[in-house]
């Protein structure tokens, strides 16, 4: 039974270097330097030169290995995607759910309730809508979408306490008080498919709205009289947004604007991922939209609109690093530290530290995945001999 690991260890935005990781349990129970003796040791696995950080977590994954989580009728199913998500790098994961009735909110439900507590690389789920604007429906459904299109509390009012629950919103869509009683209710509110103003927005940051959901894309554009959201988020020191660097959301021009202008733990890199994300069929349909991938990863519909993407939060991790310079211990936070505060999780995964969930992703100095490891559990390592 493997209950070590080494390599070179990001701990807390630094590479503290070559270590050992112990754990017991699910959990981290000791990190230190590493001796003549600890690679020969049966339970040990040792990664050579290969980063060792804490498990990637995504907050925007529609699907990946050839199933998109809203339609899994089966945990078969929903597993797969999953293991697809391992495979890439990442070791946690919040499946969206785009607008849609009442009725489907409630099968969602239904599945998720049981599936999460078998499932635990899922933390929960992040609703794209309703409450979004009627002309940036996204993947939505149009008839299912707007302020009075359902009940707050009707999208995830029976979901298990310890679920977290993510929620896109626009502030010209949702009313005040349901916005104060979905912040009570521990949904975490995240500004999204909008048409709203700056002050509108800045008004739904004083009442609790703290993250962005891939800004620049799905809100209005930013002008030197009216900032509008993306402005807002980007000046605000209690907003964290989130990034598609897939080579087509955002111009390399933009990711160092926003790079210079937010701290690395207030910036989250998102898949946003599809069922072509390590998945074997290329084409696909979302519910009546056509969707290709093109040969790097973008996903175009039949309308030419960008439509996700079949990139991996590793390959932008890679990219990254690669327009803006920052260092690999910097960087990571946006697939570790960031998106677990954003969930309030981050006193349990997110960073290396004794007491914290052992879960890893391990990578190459090439920024690629080695293994993928959730809560002591090996999920996926390219080098078979390592696990025997």
């Amino acid at each position: 039974m493997i209950n070590n690991i080494i390599g070179n260890v990001i701990a807390s935005g630094s590479n503290v270097g070559r270590k050992l990781i112990s754990f017991e349990s699910g959990k981290i129970v000791n990190i230190r330097d590493v001796t003549e003796e600890d690679s020969s040791d049966f339970n040990t696995m040792d990664f050579g030169d290969a980063y060792i950080s804490a498990g990637f977590i995504d907050l925007h994954v529609n699907g990946a290995g050839d199933r998109i989580f809203q339609f899994c009728k089966r945990s078969e199913d929903a597993d797969a995607i999953f293991a697809a998500l391992a495979k890439a790098g990442t070791a946690y994961a919040v499946p969206v759910i785009s607008a849609t009735d009442i009725e489907e909110y409630r099968a969602i439900r239904n599945f998720a309730r049981p599936y999460v507590r078998s499932q635990r690389q899922m933390l929960g789920l992040h609703f794209e809508g309703p409450f979004i604007n009627e002309g940036k429906v996204g993947f939505g459904r149009q008839d299912c979408v707007g302020d009075g299109a359902v009940q707050s509390r009707d999208v995830y009012y029976d979901l298990p306490e310890d679920m977290k629950v993510l929620m896109t919103i626009a502030p010209e869509a949702l009313s005040f008080p349901d916005a104060l009683q979905m912040i009570k209710d521990g949904v975490i509110l995240s500004f999204g498919h909008t048409e709203s103003s700056a002050e509108e927005c800045r008004n739904f940051v004083d009442v609790g709205v703290r993250y962005c959901t891939h800004l620049f894309n799905g809100m209005p554009p930013v002008s030197g009289r009216n900032p509008g959201l993306t402005g807002v988020c980007l000046s605000s020191d209690k907003v964290t947004v989130s990034l598609i660097l897939d080579g087509h959301h955002l111009a390399n021009e933009t990711i160092n604007l926003v790079w210079a202008m937010k701290r690395s733990d207030r910036v989250c890199l998102i898949s946003e991922g599809m069922p072509p994300l390590e998945g074997s069929l290329p084409d696909f349909s979302y519910r009546d939209i056509y969707i290709q991938t093109r040969p790097d990863g973008s996903l175009l519909d039949q309308n030419g609109a960008l439509s996700g993407t079949a990139v991996s939060q590793m390959k932008m991790l890679k990219r990254l690093i690669a327009t803006t310079g920052a260092r690999v211990d910097k960087a990571v936070n946006a697939v570790t530290k960031a998106p677990a505060s954003v969930l309030g999780l981050e006193n349990s995964i997110g960073d290396i530290r004794v007491g914290f969930a052992a879960s890893f992703s391990v990578f190459s100095r090439e920024l690629e995945p080695a293994a993928t490891i959730v809560e002591g559990e090996i999920k996926w390592c390219r080098d078979k001999d390592l696990t025997q």
